[in-house]
């Protein structure tokens, strides 16, 4: 399923940020960091803070769109 159709179906207001972060987790086979996401980004030279990430992440995990693991390190997965 897109990333869009997610958003869409959870009666979410779809952002060009949402999608692109939502397709980020989507393509990737294990759970993954927002710093993982924002090297992603980098990678493809997508501009976008490291706090737009974590405030879109939380904003999805609060809709249960998302799951949030956080390991004995600190670091939150999703």
């Amino acid at each position: 399923m897109k990333a869009e159709d997610l958003l869409k179906q959870n009666k979410i207001r779809v952002t060009e940020k949402r999608k692109i972060i939502l397709e980020k987790i989507i393509e990737n086979d294990d759970p993954i960091s927002a710093e993982e996401i924002l090297e992603k980004l980098k990678e493809e030279n997508i501009n976008m803070d490291l706090s737009t990430i974590y405030r879109n992440l939380n904003t999805l995990e609060e809709i249960n769109l998302l799951l949030k693991n956080t390991n004995t390190d600190g670091i939150s997965y999703f």
